[in-house]
């Protein structure tokens, strides 16, 4: 999927797929090859990006200040930075 913006080339949507590396033997196979639509939007400086097609976790332990979202949390949004032409996906906090 081509990115969305004109001024941006980062921001748009996206395929991403995640594999699981060797060493990983306690995850079940079904979730060491997954895909999900990803969309890339600016943020803060950064970016935000946010995954569907898949349940996601939705409660308290996805309150992240970092990361904040109004209503009821899900766990498909994280932020992301960015050097030249490549995306760095930020999962905590820089102080942690």
């Amino acid at each position: 999927m081509p990115p969305s913006s004109t001024t941006d080339p980062i921001v748009g949507r996206y395929r991403l797929n995640l594999t699981v590396g060797a060493g990983c033997e306690g995850i079940p196979q079904a979730a060491k090859d997954v895909a999900y639509t990803a969309d890339v939007e600016p943020d803060a400086g950064g970016y935000s990006v946010t995954l569907y097609d898949a349940v996601f976790w939705g409660n308290l332990s996805c309150r992240n200040p970092w990361s904040p979202q109004s209503g009821t949390a899900t766990c498909n949004r994280f932020r992301a930075s960015r050097t030249d032409d490549a995306l760095r996906f930020d999962f905590m906090s820089p102080d942690e």
